[in-house]
Parts: C-alpha cells; sequence; structure tokens
C-alpha cells in the first residue's frame, strides 16, 4: 500500500489499544449511558469532550494539511483522539470499532465546486474569494453533484477505499463509515453565493432563493439516492448541519419562509430528523422547529436552555446542551465550571424534558501551550462527573 512498516505497526497497536478498551467494563458502562440518553431512561445525562482540529495539530503534532489526504495518518490522528478523550480526559464517550471517514465542514460545499483552503494547524475552510454563483444566471447552469466522478467524491471514493483496504489487513473487526451529507440548505447556498449577498436577495430577489434552495434540496436527494446504491444500504435519518440558520442572521419570517420548507422537504424524504444542529441562537426559533420533532437539538451557549426545555417538555427530543467553549471551559475557574454544569443538570431535571447531554464545544489551542489547555479540560470533565455523582446521590431512596 505504499506505507513505511513502522507506520503500519504504530496503527496496529492503536487499533489493539481501541480494541482492548472497546471490550472493557468501563466501555460497556460509557455504551449503556448514551443508550439510556437515548432511550429516555437517564436523568443524570452524558458528556463529551469534543477536540478540534487546532488542538489536535499541536497535541498530537499532526499537520492538517495532511490528515485529509493520507488515510494512515487519518487513521493514526483518529485512534488517538479518541484514546486521548477516553484515557486522559474521562468522557462518556465510547469508543467503537468503527472510525467515521468525514471531509470536515468544507465537504458538502466541495461537492458542488467550491475550493477548501487546508492550513497545517486549524481546520478548513472555503475559498471566499470568489463565489460559484456571481451573477443570478449563474445558478442556471450549475447541475446536480456527481456522486462518482465530480474532483471531491473522487477523492472521497479514493480515501475510502485506502481507508478500506488498510483497516480490513490490520484490523478486520474495524469498519469505515463512508461520509453522508450533513450541511443543511442554507448553508450550502451561503458557501455558493455568499451570507451577504443571500441575505439581501431575500428582499431583491425571492424568487432566485426558492429556486437555489430547491436546486440544492433536490441535489442532496440525488446524491443520497446514488449514495444508497453504492452502499447497498438506505442512509439514516435526517442531520441538519444549520449553523447559518441563527438569529439575527436570519429573522422568525425569513426562515419560515425561504429555509423551513425546503428542510421539511428532507425530513420527509429520509423520514424522520435525526439531528438539528445550530451554534447560533435558536431561540426564537424554537416554535417552528418543534414540529419538526428532532431525535437531538442542539442548545448552544446563545440559544436560551430553559426557553429550550420548555419548548421540548413532554416531546421525545434529547438536548444535546454545547458549552461556551472559551467561557466555560477553557479561560474558566474551577467554581465557574461548576457553577454551570450545575445549573444545566438543575434546569434539565425540572424542565420536563426526555433526556440531555453535554458537549464541551469544539476545543481548539490556546496560547497557554497543551499542558495548561489540558488542565482546564480535565477541570470541566471533573465538573461534569461531579454534577452526575451528586445527581445519582439525591436519587438514591
Amino acid at each position: 500500500m505504499g506505507y513505511r512498516i513502522s507506520e503500519l505497526d504504530t496503527l496496529k497497536r492503536l487499533f489493539e489499544r481501541v480494541h482492548e478498551i472497546a471490550d472493557s467494563g468501563r466501555n460497556k458502562d460509557n455504551i449503556t449511558k448514551w443508550e439510556r440518553v437515548a432511550g429516555q431512561m437517564s436523568p443524570d445525562g452524558a458528556f463529551h469532550v469534543f477536540l478540534g482540529n487546532s488542538y489536535i495539530s499541536r497535541s498530537l503534532s499532526a499537520d492538517m494539511r495532511e490528515y485529509y489526504f493520507d488515510p494512515a495518518l487519518y487513521l493514526s490522528v483518529n485512534l488517538r483522539q479518541s484514546l486521548m478523550a477516553f484515557e486522559k480526559f474521562i468522557d462518556d464517550a465510547p469508543l467503537s470499532k468503527t472510525i467515521a471517514w468525514h471531509m470536515g465542514v468544507t465537504m458538502e460545499p466541495s461537492y458542488f465546486g467550491v475550493r477548501a483552503v487546508y492550513e497545517n494547524d486549524k481546520d478548513a475552510w472555503e475559498d471566499r474569494s470568489n463565489y460559484l454563483i456571481e451573477d443570478y444566471t449563474d445558478l442556471d447552469s450549475m447541475q446536480p453533484p456527481d456522486f462518482y466522478n465530480s474532483s471531491a467524491m473522487r477523492h472521497i471514493h479514493e480515501m475510502y477505499e485506502k481507508l478500506c483496504a488498510i483497516t480490513s489487513e490490520i484490523a478486520p473487526d474495524f469498519t469505515i463509515s463512508f461520509p453522508r451529507w450533513k450541511r443543511s440548505p442554507f448553508g450550502i447556498a451561503c458557501s455558493l453565493r455568499g451570507m451577504e449577498r443571500l441575505c439581501m436577495d431575500f428582499y431583491d430577489n425571492p424568487s432566485f432563493v426558492h429556486k437555489l434552495m430547491e436546486y440544492i434540496t433536490r441535489s442532496r436527494m440525488q446524491w443520497e439516492d446514488e449514495c444508497n446504491a453504492f452502499l447497498g444500504e438506505k442512509c439514516g435519518s435526517c442531520i441538519l448541519a444549520n449553523d447559518e440558520v441563527n438569529c439575527p442572521t436570519v429573522s422568525p419570517q425569513l426562515y419560515v419562509e425561504f429555509i423551513l420548507p425546503y428542510e421539511k422537504q428532507l425530513i420527509e424524504y429520509y423520514g424522520e430528523l435525526g439531528y438539528f444542529h445550530s451554534c447560533g441562537d435558536l431561540t426564537p426559533l424554537l416554535q417552528y422547529i418543534k414540529p419538526l420533532a428532532p431525535k437531538l437539538f442542539q442548545v448552544s451557549p446563545w440559544t436560551d436552555l430553559e426557553a429550550a426545555c420548555a419548548a421540548f417538555a413532554g416531546t421525545d427530543t434529547i438536548l444535546d446542551i454545547w458549552a461556551h467553549v472559551s467561557d466555560d471551559v477553557m479561560y474558566a475557574t474551577g467554581e465557574h465550571a461548576q457553577q454551570v454544569i450545575s445549573r444545566i443538570f438543575s434546569i434539565c431535571r425540572t424542565g420536563g424534558i426526555a433526556g440531555f447531554q453535554i458537549n464541551s464545544g469544539n476545543i481548539q489551542q490556546t496560547p497557554r501551550g497543551t499542558e495548561e489547555d489540558d488542565k482546564k479540560i480535565i477541570q470541566w470533565a471533573d465538573a461534569c462527573r461531579s454534577a452526575q455523582e451528586i445527581q445519582g446521590t439525591e436519587n438514591q431512596p
């Protein structure tokens, strides 16, 4: 396969370590925790440490320009990252024998031809020096992304084949999952047209916005049809990675007119909404999102937690609560971290919701260095465990 024996030996040791942990008692306990949250049977939630690319780049000395293009590096980073969260930060996330292949937030826009910009120590992002739809007429000549032959998809297929080949040779009981479409129609529209111009189009040319949203929605469903045929299985529930949908970027009125109809089309296509994700403020949109019946709904630091509990009380929706990664994790005192986590538990316990889980937020490197960053992450994880232990004590008869 063109890899040095030392690289494959290192990977084999990492796979063996993950395999060992995957069968351990603690990992089985973690699996049970998440199953209880998903099954609406847990009053004390579960928490996850989310290590972002800049943190991973520094802590693991990984070049993120190579990460998405070198299969051995991709596997190594993913395995080491999972081991770090499990062994060092002791979060509740279970280790799995499935590794997700995914190109990051630039993946879906790249299907349409948006160029991704890669840097050695941070997440890839989109080239915004120009947009594919500069003029309204540019949309007329655009075709749905080719599942096999576009440059982005050729790379995704090539990497997938190489990842599967390495894994089948040295860890045959592990599997690689093919990436599925997550980015929402409005998010893709912003990538193709530019958010500022698209927001002006709401008023200057509303028919164009509908035409663009319909094109993206139709493209996603066609892509998923082809992916289903390729994998020989039906796609799972709908995921709406929807950071661009937030207030005040869009008003409730604009959301209902230009965005919600296309999200409903996708949910009908998939059969259910698995996850509604936005790191922005969704508080004014809760009344419109609730009828979509998401199985999991993100509550960002800017979405009011009490309002989210009130909206989803008595439903089957689980809340995915994200910490303010700067204020509540990386620059928080121990007392502040504990207060914030305790407040989350208090609100969720009395909010009438089916369940909740807590996410640290996307942890990136700070100027202080890895050692100090690690202390803050451990501090936050300790606060989560402390709140769980208190909850468990209070629930005892």
